[in-house]
């Protein structure tokens, strides 16, 4: 089947038109990028400069205190969870023994509640885990740490 050429026209013409249509929208990232010339001093690449460069001492550390206090009111919650979790799966594991050893039920049943077990104690450790690291990173940006202090020598006697 051949086609005329204003078929062809009206084809391109409205993919053209198309194309410009259906083009992604830009949308200019929220943070600042820095700028070439912006570090000829140190000789480091402006790229590399990280978010450090930008923001002055305070206007991180309140940013990065405010990251941790949600992070760490999602934790709470997900620790409580989990901890609910774990229990009625000790509830659930304790049941299926009872069930096993009266008859009622076979042997798989328990082990599959077991294996239930097993893994919401292992996320509740892993949730302990993230939680003490958010406290870890919260004490941190809050002005907490270790100090380096000398010890003096104490003489020893001869």
């Amino acid at each position: 089947m051949q086609y005329g050429p204003r078929f062809v026209a009206v084809v391109v013409g409205t993919m053209t038109l198309a194309a410009c249509t259906l083009e992604p929208d830009y949308i200019r990232p929220n943070a600042p990028m820095a700028l070439p010339e912006q570090n000829i001093v140190s000789g480091i690449p402006a790229e590399d400069l990280g978010w450090r460069a930008f923001f002055p001492g305070p206007q991180l550390q309140q940013l990065e205190v405010a990251d941790a206090l949600a992070a760490r009111g999602s934790l709470d919650e997900q620790l409580a969870a989990q901890q609910a979790l774990v229990t009625a799966s000790q509830d659930a594991y304790h049941l299926a023994q009872m069930r096993f050893r009266g008859g009622v039920d076979n042997y798989l049943s328990e082990l599959d509640a077991q294996r239930s077990l097993y893994g919401a104690q292992q996320q509740l450790q892993i949730v302990r885990l993230q939680r003490f690291a958010n406290l870890v990173t919260l004490y941190k940006t809050l002005g907490g740490g270790l100090r380096e202090s000398t010890v003096s020598s104490v003489p020893v006697a001869d």
